[in-house]
């Protein structure tokens, strides 16, 4: 039912196009194109700056906090004894101990071959490599992510489970960070690893989208004061028309940075909002091409 939501999504960015053209005939070409290029320069001005600031801002604002945060959270994490518990409940009567556990990952270049010999000596069967790298990654994501969700925002959880699944090596070492004895350094890790960059380019989208909007007050204010002031009555008729076309235009740069906005709002809620998530935007025909 949610995703029947998706007509508005694309009557919406419709709807901006429409009446930024209309407004564009009003406007007139010049009047319109210097709003178009006034709207241009404060898009490449924010992306300009949207980068260091957005860096500045997460420094300054969140990274103390959030490391903090996600070193409660490791310290409290028994690593060795809930995987060993985790590994084991997928083998009934079968012995998995923390020790055995810890022994295995102890050393970060060979821990997936260690859990692997560790679970076909106790088993008696044997495992692919492959199999054995699912068995730690559920096992760690398991257990970890109910600490982390506790003191974290579950988005931050989701890139961890993303990125351990695409990489071994990752997942190596995101447990050994986190099972090595040190939690302010595995705090460090799991921050700049994954916290970090899910943060920073949400912080980076708010940044474009309100320096976009400010600048482009400012230059729509000023730019219609001086036209207005100075351009001849003859041409304006020809003006108008010109103006429907740029308008347009306009209308297509608003809805990308709706599109933009949207797609911050839908990471932010980790895609759980009822009517807005990837699966409404996936539905759409128009909408879907303007999120970059």
């Amino acid at each position: 039912m949610a995703s029947s939501f998706w007509w508005f999504l694309d009557a919406l960015i419709v709807s901006v196009i429409i009446i930024s053209a209309y407004c564009g005939a009003k406007k007139g070409f010049l009047g319109t194109l210097a709003s178009t290029l006034g709207c241009v320069v404060s898009m490449a001005f924010a992306v300009a700056v949207s980068s260091p600031l957005s860096d500045s801002l997460y420094d300054s604002l969140l990274s103390e906090s959030i490391r903090t945060k996600a070193g409660e959270a490791i310290a409290s994490y028994e690593a060795t004894d809930e995987i060993s518990l985790a590994l084991a409940s997928n083998y009934e009567g079968v012995s998995i101990t923390s020790n055995d556990v810890s022994k295995a990952l102890s050393n970060p270049e060979s821990i997936s071959e260690s859990i692997n010999t560790l679970i076909c000596s106790g088993t008696g069967q044997t495992l692919s490599q492959q199999e054995t790298d699912k068995l730690l990654q559920d096992a760690f994501e398991t257990t970890f992510s109910n600490r982390v969700n506790e003191m974290l925002p579950s988005f931050c959880m989701q890139k961890l489970r993303e990125e351990t699944k695409s990489s071994n090596e990752i997942l190596a070492d995101t447990v050994y960070a986190v099972v090595s004895g040190n939690s302010q350094t595995a705090a460090e890790f799991i921050e700049t690893t994954y916290i970090r960059p899910v943060v920073v380019a949400v912080i980076k989208t708010a940044v474009i989208i309100l320096i976009f909007l400010v600048l482009s007050v400012i230059i729509n204010f000023v730019s219609g004061f001086l036209l207005k002031a100075i351009l001849p009555s003859p041409v304006k008729a020809v003006d108008k028309f010109a103006g429907l076309i740029i308008g347009a235009s306009l209308g297509l740069i608003i809805s990308i940075v709706i599109g933009m906005g949207t797609d911050t709002l839908i990471t932010l809620s980790d895609g759980n909002l009822i009517f807005l998530n990837e699966s409404t935007i996936e539905k759409t025909k128009l909408f879907k091409y303007i999120i970059l």
